[in-house]
């Protein structure tokens, strides 16, 4: 017989190792037990509305940009035990999900893509306060 214990919000039965949720990553899925430690609001490349329309920017070196990022996640992980990433970047201004997926690989470390956009025209929020 399997014991339960119960509490306000959640039921543990003893023995039984309880799966926690199902998180998507650029690379697949991943337990949310293996999260680790989580940076929870990042942006690997972000530009205003329109920035890649904006030739003066130059643009940036995809090659140069992968190493770079995951040269600092090895060192998030190695001084702080970083496992995750959450990539805030809305899909106008600049998410790249092939970019976020190479450097996730290459680094090991998970980074979940967020799915929104921005509200275009939307008051700044020093504007709303």
């Amino acid at each position: 017989m399997r014991h339960i214990l119960t509490s306000q919000r959640n039921i543990v039965m003893l023995g039984v190792k309880k799966m926690g949720k199902m998180i998507n990553t650029v690379c697949g899925t991943v337990s949310s037990d293996d999260l680790g430690i989580v940076l929870a609001h990042e942006h690997i490349v972000f530009g205003f509305p329109g920035f890649q329309g904006d030739l003066t920017l130059g643009g940036f070196d995809r090659e140069e940009l992968v190493e770079g990022c995951v040269k600092q996640l090895n060192t998030l992980k190695q001084r702080y035990g970083l496992k995750t990433l959450v990539d805030a970047t809305p899909n106008e201004c600049g998410r790249d999900v092939l970019l976020l997926q190479e450097i996730s690989r290459e680094s090991s470390v998970n980074i979940i893509c967020s799915t929104g956009e921005v509200e275009i025209g939307r008051a700044s929020c020093r504007e709303r306060v």
